[in-house]
């Protein structure tokens, strides 16, 4: 362990130094870092903190604004790839989704249940487990990425259950970026291959179209398990073969008319999963999971006058869920789920100033939802659920900020959630936030943030009973209570540095559990506190050198017991840095991710610590619009493992991705 650290240390020094005099060389003058830092200040806004556009610095919130440009720098792929760099974030992944880990929690096998995902503003979340899919599965590609906006702590005030303890909004570029036909291939690694087709323009009569399309495949690993190296014949030694593979195709499109904006998203997701998991047969070849995820999406936003702003939204969403579960009922047996929801609605926003130094956010929602689980043998036939439900949601929300002398922000708001025909318990929820956000002098703001959130059990947790799962509608909602200080600093003309504490209290938390016997099952059973810190420093040169160094220590407990939960790093310090080349025609970019010890969900059982370093090279207009990445991950071939969830018994470690790589050309026409 101290090694490592030692390690890790060294790294991140040499990545200091090295930005350090890579941009001393340059030798801009100070004025000139004056200007770019002011600039890139002003230019750093957010929309999802306060439901409208404001700077990063006056948000009532803990934010981080990823830019497409650090995107390209350093070679991401997914969303799992670009929470790997966020300060407080950590991703885990059991070989069929990955998970997202905020402030040390992350329960192994929750499908992201508790962070909120939202493209343009519109839910990504669905509407049976609650899932906000971060890798391929997600179907949204980072080519058409103009910024993520990453929101952390509760934000039920405002968006309702699931904004548990972050909002990301994910906000794609306009079609006047490209101007043109860009297309992308991509080969790597596991026999990965990937073929993107992105559309933009913007038309002489205002008209802005963006159309994106992409189809992967890889063929994936074969990879060890060593609680299947048993002696069993069918079991392989432990190694299974031919069970990894995943096919994704998605499109998207968008269309920006004055202040029409109509989204839509299609995507399909297959993958092989060998952990064969829910008691399923190991090294069978054919336990299949595949997630659809559609929407479409019409907003109109006029602003009827200089201080009132209107917004109408209507959506219509779909997601589906099917999995081939093969059980060892002699012969095989093929156990399918089938999972469909349905879900549509609109939303009424006000956004109304009602003086310079009063703004007020007024908003009503409704939503209808249409929900099947299904699980059944296929041959022969026979039904073990076969649940339809339907629910509303009602909700109102109102947001009031105030201004005192241009120093101090004080913002506070409410949101009442009702639920109709829903079986849980509890079905009213009021979540209320406040905040003070104080700015003594230029280049200094201090917030003091307090906030609740809920978080409402889902279809699946509810009323999911199949072959070895128990469903559990007694199920109460989780809440969480969250305190948070946040110093965001100007170092200098080119470094900027963040420290922020927090604490939260969550109740009536919801667990996967093993009930005996085989089975397993969903329960209210914890309560746990969490208490961290997070520092960053980000820096940026006018030579187009940009770095980040940033590191948490956090602690989260089961109050119940007074033990770490599972999947829950004490510490995380990650760092980076983009160099340019030959007057950014071409540009460097390294990183080096470290997560620290967690415990799996077996007692006494942990995973190690790791350290990663990932290399990326981009070279632009190699010839006219031509443009060619590769990208090394896992430089160093470390070998780690991330913890297994319950329905993955008996395995307790996933192992991950050991040395890869990926080269990707495009070429705009």
């Amino acid at each position: 362990m101290r090694e490592r650290m030692r390690r890790l240390w060294i790294i991140l020094g040499l990545v200091g130094l090295l930005a350090e005099g890579a941009a001393w060389s340059a030798e801009p003058s100070l004025e000139e870092e004056i200007a770019l830092f002011k600039a890139e200040q002003e230019g750093l806004t957010v929309v999802a903190a306060a439901r409208y556009k404001q700077s990063v610095g006056e948000a009532p919130a803990s934010v981080t604004i990823i830019t497409d440009r650090e995107i390209r720098q350093y070679g991401w792929r997914t969303l799992a790839d670009v929470f790997r760099s966020v300060r407080g974030f950590y991703v885990s992944d059991d070989r069929n989704y990955s998970y997202l880990g905020v402030r040390g929690f992350s329960r192994p096998g929750d499908f992201n249940i508790r962070v909120l995902g939202l493209l343009n503003g519109h839910t990504l979340n669905d509407d049976i487990y609650q899932a906000f899919l971060l890798g391929r599965e997600s179907g949204i590609d980072l080519d058409i990425v103009d910024r993520i906006e990453i929101v952390r702590g509760p934000g039920s005030a405002l968006y309702g259950t699931s904004a548990f303890f972050a909002v990301v909004n994910i906000i794609t570029k306009d079609g006047s970026d490209l101007q043109g036909l860009r297309a992308s291939a991509e080969s790597g690694s596991y026999n990965t291959n990937k073929g993107i087709l992105t559309y933009g323009r913007r038309y002489e009569n205002g008209l802005d179209l963006l159309l994106n399309g992409s189809y992967t495949q890889s063929s994936g690993q074969t990879l060890f398990f060593p609680e299947y190296d048993d002696g069993d014949p069918a079991h392989n030694s432990g190694f299974a073969e031919n069970s990894d593979g995943e096919s994704v195709y998605s499109f998207f499109g968008k269309l920006d008319h004055k202040d029409f904006h109509l989204q839509g998203i299609y995507s399909d997701r297959g993958k092989e999963v060998p952990t064969a998991p829910y008691g399923t047969v190991f090294n069978a070849g054919q336990y299949e999971t595949f997630d659809g995820r559609y929407f479409i999406d019409l907003k109109y936003n006029p602003q009827l006058t200089q201080n009132l702003g209107l917004s109408i939204r209507i959506y219509d969403d779909w997601y589906r869920f099917k999995a081939t579960n093969p059980l060892d009922y002699p012969p095989l047996t093929m156990n399918k789920d089938y999972t469909p929801g349905r879900w549509y609605g609109g939303e009424l926003q006000i956004n109304w100033k009602m003086f310079e130094w009063n703004r007020v956010i007024i908003g009503a929602e409704q939503q209808f939802h249409h929900v099947l689980l299904k699980n059944y043998d296929a041959d022969p036939f026979f039904i073990y659920l076969d649940d339809r439900e339907r629910f509303e949601l009602h909700s109102i929300y109102l947001q009031d900020e105030v201004r005192v002398l241009n120093r101090l922000i004080l913002t506070a708001g409410v949101r009442y959630d009702t639920y109709q025909h829903y079986i849980a318990r509890d079905k009213q929820h009021a979540t209320p936030r406040a905040s003070m956000v104080y700015e003594p002098r230029e280049g200094s703001v201090i917030k003091l943030l307090y906030g609740q959130a809920f978080r409402v059990p889902n279809s699946y947790e509810l009323f999911y009973c199949g072959v070895n799962f128990v469903c559990n509608p007694a199920l109460q909602s989780e809440t969480i209570n969250t305190y948070e200080g946040v110093l965001e600093q100007a170092l200098g003309p080119h470094l900027t540095g963040s420290l922020s504490a927090y604490r939260y209290d969550i109740k009536n938390l919801i667990n996967l559990t093993a009930l005996g016997g085989g089975l397993i099952g969903f329960k209210n059973l914890d309560r746990v506190r969490g208490a961290g810190v997070e520092a960053e420093l980000r820096s940026k040169w006018i030579s187009g050198i940009e770095s980040y160094i940033n590191d948490t220590y956090q602690v989260t407990k089961n109050r119940d017991t007074r033990e770490d939960l599972s999947n829950s790093p004490r510490h995380l310090a990650k760092a980076g840095l983009a160099i340019p080349l030959s007057s950014e025609a071409a540009s460097v970019g390294i990183e080096e991710q470290y997560v620290g010890t967690r415990k799996t969900v077996q007692p006494g059982e942990k995973v190690g610590a790791y350290l990663v370093a990932n290399l990326t090279l981009t070279v632009r207009d190699l010839y006219k619009n031509l443009e060619v990445q590769s990208a090394i991950n896992n430089l160093f071939d470390a070998k780690f493992s991330d913890p297994a969830s319950e329905e993955h018994a008996p395995i307790l470690r996933i192992p991950q991705n050991r040395r890869n790589f990926n080269v990707k050309i495009s070429y705009l026409f």
